[in-house]
């Protein structure tokens, strides 16, 4: 891919994660979660 980019272009990858930090803030509601 990189070799097909303008000289000087930037490539962005971006790995999401499981979300696993965010369980403890409750902005999960965990029967909304089951039921979807």
């Amino acid at each position: 891919m990189a070799q097909k980019l303008p000289q000087n272009s930037k490539i962005v990858t971006i790995f999401p994660d499981a979300s696993d930090r965010y369980l403890s803030e409750g902005i999960y509601d965990e029967e909304e979660m089951i039921n979807c």
